[in-house]
This record gives C-alpha cells, structure tokens and sequence, in this order.
C-alpha cells in the first residue's frame, strides 16, 4: 500500500521556479513533506512534474504518509494523499493476465557503455537518444515489469499518423523530453547530475499480475529520486 498525491505548485514562487531547474532541489523540496526524511529514511517515494499552460502540477507516491503543508507558499492545492492498493486481502494482485491499461511513465532510458565504446564512455551508464533505442528498452522493462505494449488493431481503416517511426505498431506514443540536470552539494564536492527524460504514453497488457504491482510500487528504470519511474494507470473506458 502506498499514498498517492496530486499538487499544484504556485508557478511564481521563487522556491519552485528554482526547484524546476535543479532536479536534486525538487527533490530536497518534495521530500521534505515525508516524516523522518531529515534522518534519509523517506521510504519508496516516486513523483513526476508536469508543467503546463501557466501550472505546475506534481503526482507523487509514498511509502510514508506525506505531510504536503510544509511546502508552505510554494503549494497552491492537493488531492490526496489517498491510499492505494493493488493487492487483494490474501496479497494476491489485484491485476488479470491479459487486462489493458492507459499508461504513462516519465524515464530515464539509458545503457551501460561496453569495450567497444570510446574510453572516456566504458563503463558509463549513458541516455538511449533514439526512438527504436527508447521503444526497444521500453520493452525489455515491460518484460521485467510484467506487461506488454499493447498493438495497435490489424487493418486497413487504422491510420498510422507516424508512418514508419519504430513505435508504428505498438500504442505508445514516445516523447523526448531532452536533459534536465541538477547540482549536488557537499561538503567536499559540488556535482552536476544530467539525466535524459522521456515520457511514454500508451496502452500495455498485463502479462504478469504481480510483478506488474511490485513495478507500480517500486518505479521502473533508473533516477527514480529525481521525477522518474512512476508508472501511473488508469482504465480504458469503452
């Protein structure tokens, strides 16, 4: 069980227009709400900002109950936190093979630089920039994860608006969302964090229930600290 959260940021406070050019600080900011956080154990914590038409809107899940008014002025409203559970009395999951569900997921698609690559790179975890590259690590993380993308329907009356791009017969839409970094401090070092950010939106199939709820809970790919990983569903209504 986690709690689930939906803020409004105020878009003209100082405190959240830096937070948005530094992940590390969105995420000192976020944290904060989270009890015990000033001893580093805030638990499983996901979120995702979205920013938008004069709005600053963040989906956060916690492991911890979040107290969100110690964000003070930078918070304009919340939804929440309302508990979520995937899983039945018996820890059965509450997910079906074969079910489908809209998705979105914020991430940070990356590989680990081989022998064959130059040797300022070896070694280094660095972003998948191309669409085939994102769709294709997209897919080996739905295996672990528990789901499939979710084909598009056979025949000649479904139009492809994005002709021969990689994802043309999946339902996934790919969006680059480009580098976004942050600046970590310490008392010995001063380090510039870039991370690559992509969003997916689509639909998956569920293929195995309950890894797709350790998946949910626990976020997918890595810099999950700072906005990526939470994989958010909602149903298909016909």
């Amino acid at each position: 069980m986690v709690y689930l959260s939906q803020l409004e940021l105020n878009p003209r406070n100082r405190s959240v227009l830096k937070a948005l050019a530094d992940t590390h600080l969105m995420h000192r900011m976020l944290t904060c709400s989270l009890p015990d956080a000033d001893k580093g154990e805030i638990g499983r914590f996901l979120y995702r900002i979205e920013v938008g038409h004069g709005s600053v809107r963040v989906l956060a899940q916690s492991e911890a109950l979040p107290k969100w008014v110690a964000l003070g002025e930078a918070l304009i409203s919340i939804q929440g936190p309302q508990e979520m559970n995937w899983q039945n009395e018996d820890k059965s999951s509450k997910f079906t093979i074969g079910q489908q569900f809209r998705f979105r997921l914020r991430a940070n698609p990356t590989f680990r630089a081989g022998k064959d690559s130059p040797a300022t790179d070896r070694g280094k975890r660095l972003a998948i920039l191309d669409r085939a590259g994102q769709l294709a690590w997209l897919e080996r993380k739905g295996v672990q994860a528990g789901f499939i993308i979710a084909p598009l329907p056979e025949g000649a009356e479904w139009f492809d608006p994005f002709g021969d791009e990689p994802e043309a017969r999946a339902q996934v839409h790919i969006i680059p969302l480009g580098f976004c970094s942050g600046i970590r401090n310490s008392t010995e070092y001063t380090m510039t964090i870039k991370h690559y950010s992509v969003q997916f939106d689509g639909i998956l199939q569920v293929t195995d229930p309950e890894a797709l709820v350790r998946a949910v809970e626990s976020g997918i790919g890595s810099a999950k600290g700072f906005g990526f990983g939470l994989l958010s569903l909602a149903r298909i209504r016909g």
